[in-house]
């Protein structure tokens, strides 16, 4: 199952980038006052996109045996992704006033661009974690397992160096 880590993972990063372009993309046009925000690729493609990579999240979930609710960073990832969806909607269909839409597409921004600093960070606090870096947290050197890249879901059972902040790799 490890083998699947990497296509998983990368399938699941380019539908973020995907689904949060598109966002972008029909707020800009939601902006503009455009008609094709109502074009019917631009209003079921999303779905699909956050179909897949909700898809890809629930397998690379027990893949890295780390679950919301028992992984502080997938909880904080899932309550944050919750909220970007309820403000997202708000800006794109339910707000009642340009105001309010306008609002809620900044919140929504500042929402899912969080959510992506705790999932680089694997912390809840994102980057306001004292050791966020910006080099992905699985390659990281001095937290890692004496013999492979820190975290990584081949190592698990192992026990990592000294400066590891868990006991095993496998609680990474």
């Amino acid at each position: 199952m490890s083998e699947l880590y990497l296509p998983l993972r990368h399938v699941h990063i380019t539908c973020a980038i995907l689904t949060i372009a598109l966002f972008v993309l029909r707020g800009a046009l939601m902006l503009a006052e455009s008609p094709w925000q109502r074009n019917v690729v631009l209003r079921y493609l999303p779905h699909a996109v956050d179909t897949v990579l909700l898809t890809t999240a629930l397998i690379l979930t027990t893949v890295i045996h780390q679950f919301p609710f028992a992984t502080g960073w997938l909880t904080a990832k899932l309550l944050l992704l919750v909220a970007y969806i309820v403000l997202g909607s708000i800006a794109l269909k339910r707000g009642r006033t340009r105001r309010i839409r306008i609002t809620a597409f900044v919140v929504a921004l500042a929402t899912v661009g969080f959510l992506v600093t705790v999932a680089r960070a694997h912390h809840p606090l994102g980057m306001f974690a004292s050791n966020y870096s910006t080099a992905h947290p699985r390659a990281a050197t001095v937290a890692g397992c004496k013999t492979r890249p820190a975290c990584s879901p081949q190592c698990a059972g192992t026990t990592c160096s000294p400066g590891c902040r868990q006991r095993r790799c496998s609680d990474c």
